[in-house]
């Protein structure tokens, strides 16, 4: 009972610090497109649903014999929600915008860090052998692929790179020192991966930003092919 007790409150603060991250996150989503706008609702049914996980468990915390009873329902919970809001979130996606994409991005890495974090409290079972490289993932593949040239002559589309390749290096860390029992390692390796994904956030950010800016140029350069690229009359 001690031990179930202790390994529930060090859980605990993980998914705090977690759910401020996905406060952040909802605060940054952009409304760059009018369906975009809906997905920063989905982020914030993320944030309150790992907010109400995170309160569940510290009232059960001195309740070791029951707390896998009252933990399961939290965790299914947790899941319908998740499982609702990509559902959402996959409706209003659109593979050929850049500015749907790295919105997107947001969602997809939010929930990447939340199932770390449920595998190292315990409450779901991520394989470090199932995680995807940066490479793979459906930013990852974007990016290496259908971005277009607006988007890839962004100063941020360069400095995303290192702190995305670091967000799957360290969750895949922390699940494989997990997988070790090697516990307090995990849990310092999860306070990384927060970090790591704060500044992709960031970064991602910035890029929908630049884009819409250069997108906007673009679409009204090409209804008045008068202008030059300076915005002035061609002579």
């Amino acid at each position: 009972m001690n031990a179930s007790t202790e390994a529930v409150n060090t859980g605990t603060a993980p998914i705090d610090r977690a759910s401020g991250a996905m406060d952040e996150t909802s605060v940054q989503v952009s409304g760059a497109v009018t369906k975009i706008q809906d997905i920063s609702q989905i982020l914030q049914q993320q944030k309150e649903a790992t907010a109400e996980v995170a309160r569940s468990v510290a009232d059960v915390a001195g309740m070791a014999s029951e707390n896998q009873n009252v933990l399961s329902p939290m965790h299914d919970k947790l899941n319908t929600a998740n499982n609702r809001s990509c559902d959402l979130a996959a409706s209003l996606f659109d593979a050929n915008s850049d500015l749907s994409m790295l919105e997107m991005a947001k969602i997809d890495h939010a929930l990447f860090v939340k199932r770390v974090l449920n595998t190292l409290v315990r409450r779901d079972d991520w394989a470090a052998s199932a995680v995807p490289d940066h490479h793979a993932c459906r930013f990852g593949k974007w990016y290496e692929g259908s971005a277009s040239g607006a988007t890839r002559t962004a100063t941020a589309f360069a400095r995303i790179v290192a702190p995305h390749k670091r967000v799957h290096q360290l969750g895949l860390a922390a699940l494989k020192a997990h997988e070790e029992h090697r516990d307090d390692e995990a849990l310092a390796l999860m306070e990384q991966l927060v970090a790591a994904r704060r500044e992709v956030l960031a970064c991602l950010s910035e890029l929908a930003s630049e884009t819409g800016e250069r997108t906007g140029k673009t679409a009204m350069q090409s209804a008045n092919p008068k202008l030059s690229k300076r915005g002035q009359p061609s002579p």
